[in-house]
């Protein structure tokens, strides 16, 4: 029974020192790895660009609530899309509303016009360069004619109109 008892405290007393090399092994590698992953993050973090701050991200937080300030009600929108029609065709597309606004989206288009009127144009464009819920996804300008003789086969816009939520 000693003898049967001494045997079996001597295997556990060798599982415990090889539980224990084993695990004390892993948690070196361990260790090990997990330095060398906090000394690649530090060098990651140290070679990030200088130019971020929390004044910055501050004033693009001031910058975007500005622009949420500024953004036209459905009504100014509907009134200036209604502006545009006496000599524009506008085609409404879509119209996605998020958590913070809605977003109308618009193809605005003009037919065939002399070059002459090139101001007007101009001036759409002056005019929408002024609003800073209104984004210009595409212009489209389409000519005939040579030097001469040209005009404008089609003018054609794609838009985009960030509108305030009713509230």
């Amino acid at each position: 029974m000693w003898t049967f008892s001494t045997v079996v405290a001597f295997l556990l007393c060798a599982g415990l020192v090889y539980y224990w090399y084993t695990t004390s092994k892993s948690n070196k590698a361990m260790v090990t790895r997990l330095n060398s992953s906090i000394s690649n993050t530090r060098k990651s973090v140290n070679s990030l660009s200088g130019e971020y701050s929390d004044d910055k991200a501050e004033q693009a937080r001031a910058d975007a609530d500005k622009i949420r300030s500024g953004m036209m009600t459905g009504q100014q929108a509907d009134a200036f899309v209604s502006g545009l029609r006496p000599t524009w065709s506008v085609v409404a597309r879509t119209e996605t509303p998020t958590d913070e606004f809605i977003k109308r989206r618009y193809q605005i288009a003009r037919g065939s016009a002399p070059v002459s009127a090139w101001p007007e144009v101009l001036s759409l464009f002056n005019r929408m360069k002024e609003i800073d819920s209104l984004a210009v996804d595409s212009v489209d300008i389409q000519t005939v004619g040579d030097s001469r003789k040209r005009e404008f086969s089609r003018i054609s816009l794609a838009l985009t109109v960030y509108v305030k939520k009713p509230e």
